[in-house]
């Protein structure tokens, strides 16, 4: 229903209002709306941009306080362009409790209104200040319990979208990015493509790995015909730090496999010096 009321009516709306409440209080500035507007109307452009040149653009996942508006946008863009192919990628975090259900709306959305879902699924870096937060306004807390939780919620949203109904129809593709260094993840992945009797290079399935985490993961994936990307963050070092210090919190499991991928790259090394 979000997608129904744009920030001019809200405001004619909030001016029927008889008693100033939350509604009321959240309604935008002229000058709002046209930031807003503004923003609109890059985001179209640069995924105009990326349908022309037949690419996917994937919209990062923010703090739950403002995600809302983000999804907003996703599904508008979605909508639009997700007709016939699959160029906007929503992003699912799925440290946070509510993950899965979101996730079954956006398919539901995407079935009924006939365009193509496609999403990439994370684990999530906000975690300390979503608690902090929920703690400081008296809320539950949004993220799951436990890793394993986490863990499992992001299996069972993999394969939600793997298994859902127009896959399994041949109607489109799975139109899936498995963002992960985590190998248990990765295993699963495939587990349920063959599960599926789906084609690993046809599926519309991919993993991500940052440059420079996991290589070995890459590596071995493209080797045995996976469709695999190395995210490059780019632009100014104080810009980039922060996002690479959360992708580290995100993948603090990941610290257990570097003597594992140490002791790999020892081994490879003796091979060629020594055969």
């Amino acid at each position: 229903w979000t997608t129904t009321l744009d920030p001019p009516l809200m405001r004619r709306l909030a001016g029927y209002c008889k008693k100033q409440g939350s509604f009321a209080q959240a309604v935008l500035t002229t000058d709002e709306e046209k930031l807003v507007k503004s923003m609109q109307s890059r985001l179209r452009r640069l995924v105009a941009l990326a349908a022309d040149l037949n690419v996917r653009l994937m919209i990062d996942a923010e703090h739950t306080y403002f995600q809302p508006a983000i999804d907003n946008l996703v599904l508008s863009m979605q909508r639009e362009f997700n007709k016939n192919t699959d160029c906007v990628y929503q992003t699912i975090q799925c440290y946070l409790k509510d993950a899965k259900t979101r996730n079954q709306l956006f398919m539901d959305q995407a079935r009924i209104e006939n365009w193509q879902y496609a999403v990439k699924i994370v684990r999530g870096a906000y975690m300390h200040q979503e608690r902090d937060r929920a703690k400081k306004r008296g809320e539950e807390d949004p993220i799951h319990s436990t890793i394993e939780d986490t863990h499992k919620c992001y299996e069972e949203i993999m394969e939600d979208v793997i298994s859902r109904e127009n896959v399994q129809e041949g109607r489109e593709k799975v139109n899936l990015v498995v963002a992960t260094h985590n190998q248990s993840s990765v295993e699963c992945t495939i587990r349920l493509l063959q599960e599926y009797g789906l084609e690993r290079m046809e599926s519309g399935v991919a993993f991500g790995q940052l440059l420079g985490m996991s290589d070995h993961l890459t590596y071995s994936l493209g080797q045995n015909g996976y469709k695999v990307y190395k995210y490059i963050p780019y632009g100014p070092i104080l810009e980039c730090l922060p996002y690479l210090i959360r992708r580290a919190q995100e993948n603090s499991d990941l610290m257990g496999s570097v003597g594992y991928e140490l002791g790999m790259l020892a081994k490879e090394i003796r091979r060629r010096m020594i055969g």
